[in-house]
């Protein structure tokens, strides 16, 4: 098993198989279920828990004027 592997997809692509690139979900298969992978993806969950409850504030109206401006003139 290459946990070190392992270990960058599930920082990359979080705990969840289906999020996970089509080609490297072999790897999912056969690693999700060992002793250290299952650390791995208990530390992957909570962050993936953190980032889809994590809502962008957006308060400023002319801040967000200046960045569509700034990026409808990038070439």
């Amino acid at each position: 098993m290459d946990i070190r592997r392992f270990s960058e997809l599930a920082a990359a692509h979080g705990a969840r198989r289906e999020r996970w690139p089509e080609p490297e979900r072999a790897l999912y298969d056969r690693c999700a279920a060992a002793p250290e992978a299952l650390g791995v993806l208990a530390d992957a969950e909570r962050i993936d828990a953190f980032l889809d409850d994590w809502h962008a504030q957006v308060d400023d109206a002319a801040l967000v004027a200046r960045i569509v401006a700034t990026t409808a003139k990038a070439p």
